[in-house]
């Protein structure tokens, strides 16, 4: 599980050891973010003890951290007071990275600007960054403007927040259905309608492909397309079918699509192009698990323990069980491709 909390008085060296890893990172391949000595203990503590850092830790690890502040006269000199909220130094351990660690701390940002009252949550990065400001556009950032601060030159990005839910769904768990495989078939002739000949095939993943395995009642896909930046193309398409788009949402080279019915998950569409090694991992688990009973019973049992433990809280769900998948994954990938030969 993902514990979003705001630093205390003592946790600056937690703070300081995670922006200096990925500062430590980003110099190594030529991209340097901040300057090492701005990030040490001692020059960040007045901050932590302001209340403006937050960490992020999955199991007790500090895994994230980000300063999340509700003026910014260095960046955002003319902003009308009250107008927006920002954040900075968002940061992930490299353990932690390739998962959905970083959109979850823009998105408890974004919430929180909108309960708050602000109408905006606004950052900056370096303006010649492009893989890094793409990385914000597709989460829904839009660019504001360009600006000279002292030695940097920065992109201004901002978000919309203002009179917009937060993105979480309600969700329930449920007994095996003989009903998914058909939901999962009717799906899949609607992303045929949206994608004709750009669509190569789907597949069915997740527990709701697994015969007796009881889960979350929301079947998951993976639409295999030729090309993935065809789906940045479609998402407009997407949107007024009804499906929300989140970009590639932690993981590389996806394209995630949801749909909810009435407040409550139904589908998660993960897109990839033919010839993505993740298309591999995900059939392989489910297969796995399809061929391997203990296994499959150990899994429902987990589950049921985390969703009684967390009926109400979707994020939780999923990561409370991600420990689990992390072991058996390897092993599943390994199976299947025996199985292959």
């Amino acid at each position: 599980m993902i514990d979003i909390r705001q630093a205390r008085v003592g946790d600056e060296q937690f703070v300081s050891s995670v922006l200096s890893e990925a500062a430590e990172w980003l110099e190594g391949r030529g991209m340097p973010l901040w300057k090492q000595d701005e990030l040490a203990p001692a020059k960040i503590a007045h901050d932590v003890d302001s209340g403006l850092y937050y960490l992020a830790e999955v199991e007790g690890q500090a895994a994230g951290t980000f300063r999340f502040q509700l003026t910014d006269p260095e960046f955002w000199p003319e902003d009308p007071p009250c107008e927006a909220a920002y954040i900075h130094r968002v940061a992930v351990r490299r353990a932690f990275a390739g998962g959905n660690l970083s959109p979850q701390l823009l998105q408890w940002a974004a919430d929180r600007a909108a309960a708050l009252g602000r109408q905006f949550l606004r950052l900056d990065c370096d303006a010649a960054r492009p893989k890094l400001r793409a990385i914000y556009e597709r989460f829904g950032f839009r660019h504001h403007s360009d600006r000279q601060v002292g030695p940097y030159f920065v992109a201004r990005y901002e978000l919309p927040v203002a009179g917009k839910p937060s993105y979480v769904s309600r969700y329930t768990f449920a007994e095996y259905s003989t009903a998914w495989p058909t939901e999962f078939a009717a799906e899949t002739d609607r992303i045929r309608s949206l994608l004709a000949d750009e669509l190569v095939a789907v597949h069915h993943i997740g527990s709701t492909s697994v015969p007796g395995l009881a889960a979350k009642p929301v079947i998951d896909l993976i639409p295999v397309v030729r090309r993935i930046d065809f789906m940045d193309e479609r998402a407009p398409a997407m949107v007024t079918a009804g499906y929300r788009v989140w970009g590639e949402y932690g993981i590389p080279g996806r394209r995630f699509f949801t749909k909810d019915q009435d407040g409550t998950r139904t589908h998660n569409l993960h897109f990839f192009a033919e010839g993505s090694p993740d298309i591999e991992r995900h059939l392989a688990f489910a297969a796995y698990l399809r061929n391997h009973d203990d296994v499959r019973r150990e899994y429902e049992a987990l589950k049921r323990q985390v969703y009684a433990r967390y009926p109400a809280d979707i994020a939780a769900y999923s990561d409370r069980k991600d420990a689990w998948i992390t072991r058996v994954e390897p092993l599943a990938v390994q199976w299947y491709r025996e199985q292959r030969l």
